[in-house]
């Protein structure tokens, strides 16, 4: 097997990361082959540039550096491209390794799981939260975790699959690449979802987690946020149905509540973003706040 890691990243030094999955590739026999590509989407980062630059010393190891910001979805579907493995693992930049196994364990994986075009290692958060800074982005993410478990997303395989850490066919992401429409931030991974489910494309969740570390603070996910919704709007009905968010608007559609809530949105949106962006974020107000940012775009 030939073996290419593909690590979209923005901004972001990944080369202790890089170094560590570089150091499990080198202890492989059953690898053909293997690169690390690392793409960097337009940054403008001299600093982390340079540190990332490092890449390059390791063996089987790039950083390709591209001028213009085209988004994740795009990055990833460059990075496939130039990548020359019969399987790619993708992953973000800001993971960190947990595992001294961990690419044993997805090489192992293929051969118990032959019918399996993709396989997910998971992700896992720390245990306490690092920042107040970031409460609203981790306290989201530990929320997440019930529905992150291997058990639930092989029952649910489609609707969970993520980028995070993923291992997938090159043909198959070069025959489905991520969609055009996901220029910016947010809904990629769930698309991707749709259509490999549309194909009927076999997938298998593992236990072979990478941490979550890189947390944004509050105020930048709750941009982040906006502008996912941004890109779920653009996308509409080809994706919409597919969400729970979807579900609801639709919901407020049928019963006419759409101006009701979008004005219960406006007046409480202060106090929303306060807690928010507060120490302690309450979920079902960050879900309100989704919920009434998204009707304000079909405005």
């Amino acid at each position: 097997m030939q073996l290419s890691i593909l690590i979209p990243t923005f901004d972001y030094v990944c080369y202790t990361l890089v170094h560590n999955l570089q150091a499990q590739c080198e202890c492989m026999n059953n690898l053909d082959g293997y690169e690390i590509l690392v793409m960097e989407d337009g940054g403008k980062d001299q600093v982390k540039a340079i540190a990332n630059h490092k890449i390059n010393d390791l063996p089987n190891c790039r950083y390709i550096r591209k001028k213009e910001n085209v988004g994740r979805a795009y990055n990833i579907n460059n990075l496939v491209k130039e990548a020359k493995g019969d399987w790619c693992i993708i992953m973000d930049c800001d993971a960190q390794v947990i595992n001294n196994n961990f690419i044993k364990n997805y090489i192992s994986a293929t051969k118990q799981h032959p019918e399996a075009d993709v396989i997910i290692g998971g992700l896992t958060n720390p245990t306490t939260l690092p920042s107040p800074e970031v409460s609203l982005r981790y306290t989201y993410e530990k929320n997440a975790e019930p529905f992150r478990t291997t058990q639930y997303c092989n029952a649910h395989p489609y609707s969970r699959f993520c980028t995070f850490n993923v291992m997938i066919k090159r043909t198959l992401i070069l025959a489905t690449p991520f969609h055009p429409t996901f220029t910016k931030y947010g809904f990629e991974d769930i698309f991707m979802g749709v259509e490999l489910s549309r194909k009927k494309v076999s997938i298998i969740y593992i236990e072979n987690p990478l941490q979550h570390t890189g947390f944004d603070d509050n105020n930048i996910f709750l941009k982040k946020t906006e502008t996912a919704l941004t890109m779920l709007h653009k996308a509409g009905d080809m994706l919409l149905p597919y969400t729970r968010l979807g579900k609801v608007v639709d919901m407020c559609h049928k019963w006419h509540m759409e101006n009701t809530l979008y004005l219960c949105y406006r007046i409480t949106k202060p106090f929303l973003r306060k807690n928010l962006l507060g120490e302690k974020p309450n979920m079902r107000f960050f879900a309100f706040y989704k919920l009434g940012y998204y009707i304000g775009l079909t405005k």
